[in-house]
């Protein structure tokens, strides 16, 4: 995904692209996935099913698609059924393992409801209504931990009605945790979790958690260890996140064949 296009640069590979694409495992296009946009994606995700979801500045994606927000079957085609309808642009997106999506932008109605910044859609599209924290500026970046909690960046001062200086953290409910709120001297634009469960940072700062940091930081993860369970046809995946914990995904394949899923293949 980006800004690439047939009137900014010759696509992907050689060839004309719309904004999105897909590549092949060795870095070759692949030919039979061309939904095109008419504007800039800022984030995509994919659902357990395979179904692909793509936020940002578009209004038209996969002729057929919403606005600010679409979702593609693997094929490339757009879901119909599916019209969350943001008022504006999203930049992040995050898909829990029940299929919900965290979905985080510039818009403050989401799911034909208010909605500022930060809401939750269930896997047709609908809006979870339990899930309302808010935000009073701009969230550029969602992270989910293993445990359900999701780290939250942007340039907000306030997150779920709790002072909050453009980084902090919300329980699985949408409540603050107050157990984390490092503060950022300005806006952050992006967050990673590493294996080890500490949270990378970056952005337009100059100060992290009280510390002087140019552009990118690395945040300590107070989160207990936490552990979930998941199965999906013939994958069993166990995730384990938190403090000094390490996070550790396999995959069962077969009947006793297991692979690391957070280590190079």
């Amino acid at each position: 995904m980006g800004g690439f296009s047939s009137r900014q640069l010759q696509g992907v590979s050689g060839q004309v692209r719309m904004y999105l694409a897909r590549l092949n495992a060795d870095g070759s296009l692949d030919a039979d996935f061309n939904p095109g946009a008419n504007n800039t994606p800022y984030a995509l995700a994919l659902q357990p099913d395979g179904m692909i979801l793509a936020g940002g500045r578009f209004t038209s994606l996969g002729s057929g698609g919403g606005s600010y927000l679409a979702r593609l079957d693997a094929a490339g085609a757009a879901d119909t059924t599916y019209y969350p309808s943001p008022n504006d642009y999203v930049y992040s997106l995050a898909v829990a393992p029940s299929g919900q999506t965290i979905v985080a932008g510039r818009f403050t109605w989401l799911g034909g409801q208010s909605c500022n910044h930060i809401g939750r859609l269930n896997l047709d599209g609908t809006l979870d209504t339990a899930f309302d924290p808010g935000a009073d500026g701009n969230v550029y970046s969602v992270a989910l931990q293993a445990d359900g909690k999701i780290l939250v960046g942007g340039s907000f001062t306030n997150l779920a009605g709790q002072p909050c200086n453009r980084i902090g953290r919300l329980n699985a409910d949408g409540t603050f945790d107050t157990t984390f709120n490092p503060g950022a001297s300005s806006t952050v634009y992006g967050l990673a979790l590493q294996a080890d469960g500490k949270v990378l940072a970056c952005g337009s700062f100059t100060n992290l958690g009280g510390q002087s940091r140019s552009y990118l930081g690395r945040l300590s993860n107070t989160a207990l260890p936490a552990e979930t369970l998941q199965f999906s046809g013939n994958a069993i995946t166990w995730l384990r996140s938190g403090y000094r914990s390490g996070r550790l995904a396999r995959q069962l394949r077969g009947h006793h064949q297991w692979q690391r899923l957070d280590q190079p293949r």
